[in-house]
């Protein structure tokens, strides 16, 4: 039985939302579902100039979780109904556990803060997630969660007919089944499992193409792949309203959190504004043809240690790592083709301590850069 039924089973009827709230610490007891995070923006727009006033991170409340808890049942009970009336022709949402390589980097670097992360199972990752806490640090947890997300694999959907029953499991929810049934005036998918569940219970025949599976693979095929389109739309018009809000303020320096550290330079997120960017530390191949350097912070010889995920100066006596605190420079520039792109620059470097009590850790010597530049995946909001 889901836990939302648990909790009703267990508590009285509430008469509002506080008390509700009763109802969901019960329901959220560990059971192996993923509580993860994302760097979700939100925007007051001007009514009459649609032009962004404010920006800020997205803030989940109680009753969000509430709501979404109730609403996370009513998906796993339709997708059982469905697929019980139609075993075949089920339209089904997975998620499959993501591949462990993903996780090295994150259960290295977290044991220096001396978080143990274990990403063995999905409830063994939920623990630890949940006991993630380092002195000194009340970023820390938030920014973990949301470098998990992009750890995940895509969610997709699928016909119940092409996959075996234990390939059904949605990681990120620890669900056996699942589908998506409760926002139809916004997802198509919703739409065609709201059909099946009417056909399912009597209230209208299934339309005539839903008999065939290659109809059903084919509008999976389809959804996922519009999901995917309006992911990078969403992106990018966050990074659209982003270069319009910035654009002409100046001297606007915030406190930013390392988000990743590559073999060409850092990614930082700056939390009060949900903004991400990467920030070059080693020059371009042209750039070195032309003799030019890249000064960060004051330091030209930053190299990259690729055991250790860190940067390293020499002649500024730094180090940056992840889940260091920076300070960066929030600018708009125009570069070429008159394209407008969001710029944070490296103002300052906070000295990163492993604990609250410890003394910022001694730089190691440098060790040779290599030219080891992977992607970076974007998988934020998939576990759902």
């Amino acid at each position: 039985m889901h836990r939302c039924v648990d909790a009703i089973a267990v508590f009285p009827p509430r008469d509002s939302v506080g008390e509700l709230s009763v109802v969901y610490a019960y329901a959220v007891i560990p059971k192996g579902a993923l509580t993860l995070a994302s760097a979700e923006v939100r925007f007051q727009i001007d009514s009459e100039t649609a032009d962004p006033l404010a920006v800020e991170m997205y803030q989940v409340k109680d009753t969000n979780k509430l709501v979404e808890e109730f609403m996370l049942f009513a998906n796993i009970t339709v997708a059982k109904k469905i697929l019980e009336f139609y075993p075949s022709l089920a339209l089904l949402r997975c998620h499959p556990v993501p591949p462990s390589t993903r996780f090295e980097k994150l259960i290295k670097v977290t044991k220096k803060f001396g978080v143990e992360l274990n990403a063995e199972s999905g409830k063994a990752l939920a623990d630890s997630l949940d006991a993630a806490e380092v002195a000194g640090k009340p970023y820390f947890n938030k920014v973990l969660r949301i470098m998990i997300t992009r750890c995940m694999s895509q969610a997709k959907y699928f016909c119940s007919g092409e996959k075996l029953p234990d390939e059904y499991h949605h990681y990120g929810l620890a669900a056996n089944i699942y589908t998506h049934f409760t926002s139809p005036i916004r997802r198509y998918a919703d739409v065609v499992v709201h059909r099946m569940l009417a056909a399912a219970t009597g209230i209208e025949a299934l339309p005539p193409a839903y008999a065939e599976k290659s109809t059903i693979n084919d509008i999976c095929a389809n959804i996922n792949k519009r999901n995917y389109a309006a992911q990078i739309s969403g992106r990018e018009s966050v990074a659209m309203f982003s270069r319009i809000f910035f654009k002409g303020r100046e001297h606007i320096v915030e406190s930013a959190i390392i988000m990743d550290c590559k073999a060409k330079g850092i990614v930082v997120l700056v939390l009060k504004y949900g903004v991400e960017s990467f920030i070059r530390l080693v020059p371009t191949d042209s750039q070195k043809e032309r003799g030019e350097e890249v000064s960060v912070a004051g330091a030209t010889d930053w190299t990259f240690d690729d055991e250790e995920f860190e940067f390293h100066s020499n002649s500024a006596d730094m180090s940056l790592t992840l889940f260091q605190q920076v300070e960066v420079r929030i600018s708009v520039e125009e570069r070429e083709a008159y394209r407008e792109e969001l710029v944070l620059e490296l103002v300052s470097v906070q000295p990163n301590s492993t604990s609250a009590n410890s003394n910022p850790p001694k730089r190691p010597a440098p060790k040779k850069e290599r030219a080891t530049d992977k992607k970076r995946a974007r998988n934020s909001k998939k576990a759902e």
